[in-house]
């Protein structure tokens, strides 16, 4: 599906021919706000003066400096933005707009030492495109426009793997040609993308029985730079360490890592060679190191659900214990969590087959108290197992 389109100067496709408002319309805002009877149409396009943009290269990827698209980049959609634009008060563009074909492209323009703004539909309310060059010698707008693809999707799990540039209509439309929707529409539909939804949690107004974006989202893409600016971050933290690692892969020394510990919520799950992966960690951590870990409980919970978010498998008390102890532990506790939890779960994604759990923050509200009571009596079933294991001094 080609890429939509909006007006530089407003909502809207730039072929389409308005014949402006009709008569009554017109009265009622003369009536109403005092509408002028002088038309006010946009600045012209030509005539806008930019700030002379700063000059600058990142190699290998694509650079547009002219007017046009510098002014499509400058600004979002507000009731703000769109008086700056029609009015030709653009105070700030960006000095270039790098349009990267293929994710090293976006690390280049991450790595290049200016302020990058991502863009994507250029639908944004809040100020989220606007061209802010801080600190930074220049500013350059991230357009993701090119990165529009729907990579797989897994008809068993129902999960879908996005490109972020790709516009909602044309992932819509690829879903449904396998027979899915993303049940995504927000009032942007027709230009937002899904990148640009999941970076700002977009909620939809037409979304009512799928909920907010984030709600729908599985995973994100680890991208290096920010492990980089965590490093940056906590630089000079003695008891502070930042790796990016895979616990299911060889390719890095474990034993040179020496953790003295490692926490884990919800990981085991999802990898099919789960005692392999706690080997890992073992060996990750130095004798005596600790590992604290949470994980899905009871294997008769298991449906639809658990396959929609990519869990492989629930745990047992004893299956936990005895994969643990395969992977070189010693256990020193484990034991059920959250009974309530598994009880909304049998109901709600068992018996009900929901595809999103329900009154979910009317059960937050009461956690408190649920961990308080477990303090006092270990529960017999729950949601999760916990368990905290350590690898033997000797």
């Amino acid at each position: 599906m080609a890429r939509r389109e909006m007006r530089w100067f407003g909502w809207g496709d730039p072929a389409h021919v308005s014949h402006g408002l009709p008569d009554g319309a017109l009265e009622l805002l003369r009536a109403r706000v005092g509408l002028s009877d002088m038309p006010r149409p946009p600045f012209p396009l030509s005539a806008i003066r930019l700030p002379a943009p700063v000059e600058f290269d990142i190699p290998g990827v694509q650079l547009r400096t002219d007017d046009e698209a510098r002014i499509l980049h400058a600004g979002g959609k507000s009731y703000p933005d769109l008086v700056r634009m029609r009015s030709g008060a653009l105070e700030a563009a960006p000095d270039a707009v790098a349009v990267p074909r293929t994710e090293h492209e976006v690390r280049a323009a991450l790595d290049a030492g200016v302020a990058v703004v991502p863009f994507g539909g250029g639908t944004s309310v809040v100020g989220g495109v606007d061209a802010v060059r801080g600190r930074h010698p220049a500013v350059v707008s991230l357009d993701l426009g090119m990165l529009d693809r729907l990579l797989s999707v897994d008809e068993r799990s129902r999960i879908a793997v996005f490109e972020p540039g790709i516009q909602l209509p044309a992932a819509e439309a690829a879903l449904n040609a396998q027979g899915f929707t993303l049940g995504h529409f927000p009032q942007s539909y027709e230009y937002a993308t899904v990148g640009g939804c999941v970076a700002t949690r977009s909620a939809g107004q037409a979304s009512t029985g799928y909920g907010r974006i984030d709600e729908l989202v599985v995973g994100l893409e680890v991208i290096p730079e920010y492990v980089e600016e965590m490093r940056q971050r906590f630089a000079g933290r003695q008891n502070v360490r930042i790796e990016c690692l895979d616990i299911t892969s060889t390719s890095f020394d474990l034993a040179a890592l020496s953790f003295d510990s490692a926490v884990s919520f919800n990981v085991f799950e999802h990898i099919p060679d789960d005692v392999g992966a706690m080997r890992h960690v073992y060996h990750a951590l130095c004798p005596g190191g600790r590992l604290a870990l949470l994980v899905p409980a009871h294997q008769a919970l298991y449906g639809h659900f658990d396959e929609l978010i990519g869990h492989q498998r629930r745990y047992g008390k004893r299956e936990l214990s005895e994969k643990l102890r395969s992977a070189g532990f010693h256990v020193d506790r484990v034991s059920y969590s959250n009974p309530l939890g598994a009880l909304g779960w049998l109901v709600n994604l068992r018996l009900l087959r929901q595809r999103q759990l329900k009154a979910v923050r009317a059960y937050d509200s009461v956690v408190p108290l649920l961990a308080g009571a477990e303090r006092l009596v270990r529960p017999p079933f729950g949601l999760s197992v916990v368990a905290i294991a350590h690898r033997p001094a000797a």
